[in-house]
């Protein structure tokens, strides 16, 4: 299928780089929100998964990242903050705008499911499905991990973004390099027990318990950087509508590892691919139109979901996976 590349610009004015895919029969639209510091090229084999179904579907590179990188790291002012309330929110109005009265639905990778409710167009989300999408709290990891996150937070970010201008994680082989007001509200963030919630203040937990659509929440068992106490720790704090947290097994898909990255690779084209893709597929069809046209439900009620390969609850014993550097390059050049 045939992929359009494309700017679209940002309310305050940065163009930000995107790649669509439009079937000829479009039943929803997807924006796909990355993880922090990974390109949007990285997601094309699930997107193009994604659009064989008859959903159109959006890839996007945040400001200071990938094809919108548009100077040098060291004068990038971009925060994260901004990811969500200006890149995310662009993403999403373009996808209302190409495909008004259209189901829309997230498709939020780690930072991309932390973000949902800093942009507008959020309430206009007819349901999100997230992907070791957690609260970064060290408090969330069992120990010694624990001492670890509590390190990247309280010293590794702090000193080298003071002593390089931004956050080298191309040398750990963790993606992209990260402007430094990026990582330095990352790591503000982090410090909290909240996170976001607690940095941002009353009005952002009010935005996110205002969010009414469904959201299935993905923790991925060996996924070190996304514990599940951590994953339910951020989808305590959506709002109204139904919401679930599953993990997924890697040995219940035959193999030994996924990780944090590694479901976005095409070997998981027949298992995870084709579960989130019909699960997307079934939320556009339940819903027939925009969140605003669908009445908010408690949690727990409406149409059960399909049942998940390789979820289990609860999650079958394992040692708890340790952060760090172990995890593959999500951006292998």
């Amino acid at each position: 299928m045939e992929a359009n590349e494309f700017v679209f610009r940002a309310e305050d004015g940065r163009l930000l780089a995107g790649t669509a895919w439009e079937p000829a029969q479009v039943q929803g639209a997807v924006v796909v929100a990355s993880a922090t510091g990974v390109p949007r090229r990285i997601y094309r084999g699930l997107a193009v998964h994604l659009a064989e179904a008859g959903l159109a579907v959006l890839t996007f590179d945040y400001r200071g990242i990938g094809d919108s990188r548009d100077r040098g790291l060291r004068s990038e002012p971009a925060t994260l903050e901004e990811w969500g309330r200006l890149d995310l929110e662009a993403a999403l109005g373009w996808m209302r705008q190409r495909h008004p009265g259209l189901p829309l639905l997230l498709l939020g990778h780690s930072a991309g499911g932390q973000l949902v409710g800093l942009a507008r167009s959020g309430l206009h989300l007819s349901a999100a499905l997230t992907v070791g999408a957690q609260m970064g709290w060290s408090g969330n990891w069992p120990w010694p991990s624990r001492g670890l996150i509590w390190s990247f937070w309280h010293l590794a970010i702090p000193l080298l973004t003071r002593a390089v201008g931004y956050l080298p994680m191309r040398a750990f082989r963790q993606g992209e390099d990260l402007p430094s007001g990026v990582a330095r509200q990352w790591a503000q963030w982090g410090r909290r027990r909240n996170y976001l919630f607690d940095a941002l203040g009353p009005e952002v937990r009010q935005a996110y318990a205002a969010l009414s659509f469904p959201l299935r929440a993905l923790h991925i068992a060996d996924d070190a950087y996304a514990p599940r106490r951590g994953v339910e720790h951020l989808a305590s704090f959506y709002g109204g509508g139904r919401h679930e947290v599953l993990t997924v097994e890697p040995r219940a898909l035959g193999v030994q590892r996924i990780g944090h990255f590694g479901w976005v690779r095409p070997d998981f084209r027949e298992t995870l691919w084709t579960a989130i893709r019909d699960w997307l597929v079934a939320q556009a069809q339940l819903s027939g139109g925009p969140a605003g046209s669908r009445p908010p439900g408690p949690s727990g009620s409406g149409p059960r979901p399909a049942p998940w390969p390789g979820a289990f609850e609860p999650a079958p014993p394992r040692p708890a996976p340790r952060p760090g550097f172990g995890e593959p390059d999500p951006t292998p050049h």
